[in-house]
């Protein structure tokens, strides 16, 4: 059962969202005027048209290519089933586009310049990828911590979204993440002429050199 996502706006999570984090709401000089809280509600009333097109936008794009992306994932990752959670992309006023693990929701700048598949594609990638790390290569898992995770998390997704088997998505977007660089050339190097899967990827995590 591949998970369907739904995608919503939520007023409360961006507004904690730019409290959170500040350089989030950097692209809005005004809010320094004033209060986070009436702009982002004022924001959402005066924009209100906008972010509902662009929430249909975005998911019936998603519709259109979801179908071969559970297809692919599902030879990518041997048939792991997807974890549990509620997967809701949330679209966002702030350009930040973080993502929760814990109850496998995410959030889209609507108005972002980068193809939307792409994003929710990657932060689909994330979550089953951490899950599949945890479980079946618990001793690694906890042997790297936070970082270490995020950052084979990472490289997994950019060279997973390289790799012609996505090529539906239409990729073009480079890693955002410019200290990942040496690593992601690694792992990539040492899969050469390998099929892209997660257990490929791994193996090459283990492999020296």
């Amino acid at each position: 059962m591949y998970p369907k996502i739904k995608f919503d706006l939520n007023i409360p999570l961006d507004f904690g969202i730019g409290s959170k984090w500040p350089y989030a709401v950097t692209q809005y000089p005004e809010i320094l005027k004033g209060s986070l809280d009436k702009f982002v509600n004022y924001y959402y009333q005066e924009h209100d048209v906008d972010l509902k097109q662009s929430l249909k936008i975005i998911e019936h794009n998603w519709n259109k290519v979801r179908s071969h992306f559970f297809k692919v994932s599902d030879k990518v990752f041997n048939n792991y089933s997807w974890p549990d959670g509620k997967y809701i992309c949330f679209l966002s006023i702030f350009n930040c586009n973080p993502r929760f693990l814990d109850d496998k929701t995410f959030q889209i700048f609507y108005r972002t310049d980068v193809n939307t598949n792409v994003i929710i594609a990657h932060e689909m990638l994330h979550f089953i990828f951490y899950d599949y790390f945890e479980k079946r290569e618990n001793d690694l898992y906890n042997k790297l911590g936070t970082d270490g995770i995020w950052r084979l998390s990472e490289s997994f997704d950019i060279l997973a979204l390289e790799n012609p088997i996505y090529k539906i998505l239409n990729p073009k977007v480079s890693s955002h993440y410019p200290e990942l660089n040496n690593l992601t050339d690694l792992l990539r190097n040492k899969m050469t002429g390998q099929d892209f899967t997660v257990s490929n990827f791994i193996k090459s995590v283990y492999t020296p050199g």
